[in-house]
């Protein structure tokens, strides 16, 4: 068996072998239950310290990969990751065109001061985004992990984020890349902080954001004027109410109209929304916001012209 690892371990430092054993596991090249070498075998084959096989078996065990039994040995695990249940499957990106405000960020500090639940915000819309970053970290630093999204202000390709936060949760997290491919482009990352520092790039995303917030208030202002609720001030997508959420995903389908059915976003099912993404609508606002209308079951005119 040791045999097997020293083969596919490349990078025999302690970072090297936990990714090489974790892309194993991955791959299913380790079934589950397959019982490892025990650190003094594995640290003998590969002409290591048994102080750094421990360290990549921590590193693995940390994130659920292997278990270690004491005398039994060390055994792999089904890991967490794709094809795994979550208890959250159908939800997907949202936020709903709703910025947090500092109130409510307040609120929710408070109530999360009595527990100890970790704190994870996704800042998905990031620069396109015109309302004033809040975050939970400002009261509890110690429980919050704040993740920053590039790919819609600066270039879906780049598909990059940064993190930061609560140290021990961070690290969990690089651990677990460590059984993915565990890289991101050297490249792109480069790219991306040239991006940020460049003028003529801070003017262009601040262009980006004033035009993302006009239509989507040309679109709401119509909306409203038919007797549609309409939520979502912020980034570029808008929330709405609807009549009948599967009537109305139907009949915008038939017009060519795509938008995200609300049930999946919502905590507590009160009533039947949309998710329609009007950012990336750049001409005939007018007509096409009628026909959301329509589908949501508003009034056929606008207010006063019935």
């Amino acid at each position: 068996m040791a045999g097997t690892f020293t083969d596919a371990i490349d990078d025999r430092s302690a970072r090297g072998i936990a990714a090489a054993v974790g892309r194993m596991i991955t791959r299913g090249d380790l079934a589950v239950g397959t019982r490892l070498p025990t650190v003094r075998e594995l640290s003998k084959s590969l002409g290591v310290s048994p102080t750094t096989v421990s360290e990549a078996w921590q590193t693995l065990t940390s994130v659920g990969a292997i278990d270690a039994r004491g005398r039994q040995g060390t055994f792999v695990r089904q890991p967490t990751g794709p094809g795994s249940p979550r208890r959250y499957r159908r939800v997907t990106e949202g936020p709903t065109g709703v910025t947090t405000t500092s109130r409510r960020m307040k609120a929710l500090a408070a109530e999360l001061a009595q527990t100890t639940a970790i704190v994870i915000e996704d800042d998905h819309s990031g620069d396109i985004a015109t309302g004033a970053l809040v975050s939970i970290g400002s009261a509890l630093p110690q429980r919050t992990v704040h993740i920053r999204s590039y790919s819609k202000s600066h270039g879906p390709d780049l598909r990059l984020a940064a993190v930061g936060g609560a140290g021990d949760v961070v690290t969990a997290v690089a651990n677990r890349r460590l059984l993915g491919p565990g890289w991101s482009s050297r490249i792109l990352q480069a790219v991306l902080l040239e991006m940020l520092d460049d003028q003529p790039t801070i003017l262009a995303v601040a262009s980006a954001r004033a035009e993302y917030a006009r239509r989507r208030q040309l679109v709401a202002d119509v909306l409203e004027s038919r007797d549609v609720d309409v939520t979502g001030t912020d980034g570029i997508n808008l929330w709405m109410a609807v009549a009948d959420e599967r009537s109305a995903l139907v009949t915008l389908a038939a017009q060519g109209i795509g938008a995200a059915p609300g049930e999946p976003f919502q905590v507590r099912r009160d009533a039947a929304h949309l998710r329609v993404t009007v950012g990336l609508i750049e001409t005939d606002h007018e007509r096409i916001a009628n026909q959301l209308a329509v589908a949501a079951g508003g009034s056929r005119s606008p207010r006063g012209h019935r």
